[in-house]
């Protein structure tokens, strides 16, 4: 394995952008657009794609920097299943 003081160096990197999509969402994007209000709302469907915070980097800041979030908990302890339940989730919600 990997030696655990580089593991979680790694993890507190994936953590930096994690936060700061959180902080972004509350902030900018809102959570009631975050859990789907967009789809629902026609008052949402109008507004126009959020440009500020961490949306700024990327059209899609939910999907590229929030699920770094999953890969935190196996990098920290160093866990091998961990880090394939992340990588599975990391790739499956492009398959949707």
């Amino acid at each position: 394995m990997v030696d655990p003081i580089w593991m979680e160096v790694a993890a507190c990197v994936a953590l930096i952008p994690a936060v700061y999509l959180f902080y972004s969402v509350k902030r900018y994007f809102t959570f009631a657009r975050a859990f789907g209000a967009d789809h629902f709302d026609p008052a949402y469907r109008a507004m126009p794609f959020e440009r500020r915070g961490i949306f700024r980097f990327t059209s899609n800041g939910m999907y590229v920097f929030g699920f770094l979030l999953l890969w935190v908990p196996g990098l920290w302890w160093n866990s091998s299943a961990a880090l394939v339940v992340a990588l599975f989730n990391h790739l499956y919600i492009w398959v949707h």
